[in-house]
């Protein structure tokens, strides 16, 4: 109500009015994240290993250019002895248009004011004008990648450890996209890492493995290896230790059974002066069905060490290198002058990496090789116990000297072309393998 100093003054309705308060949302703090390492407890002096630091909740409104930290660590249990530019400055280098790339430098301070520690810096070059163009940076990111090195173990002591710590750090980047005035970031609390070194009493140990490199070869207690095919020799290692160290002049008992649990083979080898003992062995391939020993083998491994016995095991997959499970074409009929296309399921229990060349031919009815197609790849992958599967697909054209009639697809894996020394990897498909598979057909037509 309004008034005067005599009477009330009349007045229209009220009309309710509406205020606005708009919140500043402030952007979330950027931070460094550096990993935790433990090594142990097997003996790891010398040994090195890495450590990375990341860039963890960076959002693009920071338009961020570039930083700088230094990482403290223990010089008495480990030494930095190289230092590595992470995918992620160069990632977003490559998606900004001109970008001169990334600047990187690293350097390692063994005293001063800060104590021994790594320093890195690393930034994103503008363009040749000196300008950013977006997008900038965000997300989460390996920055560094350094390698460290074991340089004090004691076993029987407790385990030991220090902070992987960032001790300063200086975070760049622009006022606006349109100004591009070179500005601090602020950021929260870094997440430090730890390294930990352990130690460990094992006591009588063995361990068997074949001479495939680590870990294929099926280095570690009860580990697999990866597979053997027809008539490759397999090398079996056992290394006899007591508390890490070599047992010398052991006899290692070897025992070599196929997937259905026959017997064939029990071999003795002495350990070398590195507490190796050796032996090897082909995988028989019978006259008759010799896939049917295809499958898991296993070896045991014994050894008496001071009147008590250990042993490990390992097994291993027989098969042939490449298995092809399946050929199909796009139709049955073909008319002359078309194409067929051809699709062909393979797979291998194969974990290391080896070349594959996979052979196509068409011989007509009368046998004439009419078209021939051919895939070159790799193999590789497979965890144990299962196949890495591929799919294949080429195409081969029907010439018109192609008699008409029914026409077989030969489908074969190789290393190489026997020309070059290579091999076949298997059967040709449907040639007697896999079990109930038949060489496919096509029919060419007479027109």
């Amino acid at each position: 109500m309004l008034w005067n100093t005599v009477e009330q003054i009349p007045a229209d309705p009220s009309v309710n009015g509406l205020v606005r308060i708009n919140g500043l949302l402030t952007l979330e703090l950027p931070y460094l994240e550096v990993s935790s390492v433990t090594m142990g407890p097997e003996p790891a002096r010398g040994e090195l290993f890495n450590v990375t630091v990341s860039i963890k909740n960076l959002e693009f409104a920071w338009y961020f250019v570039g930083l700088d930290f230094r990482l403290s660590y223990d010089p008495d249990l480990i030494t930095p002895v190289a230092a590595y530019e992470g995918p992620f400055m160069p990632y977003w280098s490559s998606q900004q248009p001109g970008s001169l790339g990334t600047f990187w430098v690293s350097y390692f301070e063994s005293d001063g004011s800060y104590g021994p520690h790594v320093l890195v810096g690393n930034m994103i070059y503008p363009n040749g004008t000196g300008r950013w163009n977006p997008p900038f940076p965000e997300g989460n990111g390996t920055v560094a990648i350094i390698t460290f090195r074991v340089e004090y173990q004691s076993f029987g002591e407790p385990d030991l450890n220090c902070t992987l710590e960032i001790i300063e750090q200086t975070w760049v980047g622009l006022d606006s996209p349109v100004d591009q005035n070179i500005v601090d970031i602020p950021y929260d609390d870094p997440v430090n890492g730890v390294y930990t070194i352990t130690t460990h009493w094992p006591g009588r140990a063995i361990d068997v493995y074949t001479q495939y490199p680590a870990p294929f070869g099926g280095q570690g207690f009860n580990q697999p290896s990866d597979m053997f095919w027809p008539q490759k020799e397999v090398i079996l290692y056992a290394n006899v230790t007591y508390n890490y160290w070599p047992v010398q002049q052991k006899d290692v008992a070897f025992e070599i059974r196929d997937p259905s649990g026959e017997l064939w083979a029990v071999l003795v080898a002495r350990t070398d002066e590195n507490g190796v003992a050796t032996t090897s062995f082909r995988i028989p391939w019978p006259c008759e069905n010799p896939e049917d020993l295809f499958g898991v083998w296993t070896v045991t491994a014994t050894v008496d060490v001071a009147c008590e016995v250990v042993n490990d095991t390992l097994q291993f997959h027989f098969d042939y290198l490449v298995e092809i499970f399946k050929v199909t074409t796009d139709k049955f009929e073909y008319n002359h002058c078309e194409d067929v296309e051809i699709t062909i399921e393979y797979g291998s229990h194969a974990q290391q990496t080896y070349s594959l060349l996979l052979y196509v031919v068409i011989k007509d009815e009368l046998g004439v090789p009419i078209g021939i197609a051919f895939v070159e790849t790799t193999i590789g992958g497979a965890q144990f116990c299962s196949y890495k599967n591929g799919t294949a697909v080429v195409r081969i054209h029907i010439d018109k000297f192609a008699f008409a009639g029914i026409a077989t697809i030969h489908v074969t894996a190789y290393n190489k072309l026997p020309s070059q020394g290579g091999f076949a990897y298997c059967p040709t498909y449907g040639d007697g393998w896999p079990i109930g598979a038949e060489i496919p057909t096509i029919a060419i037509q007479p027109y």
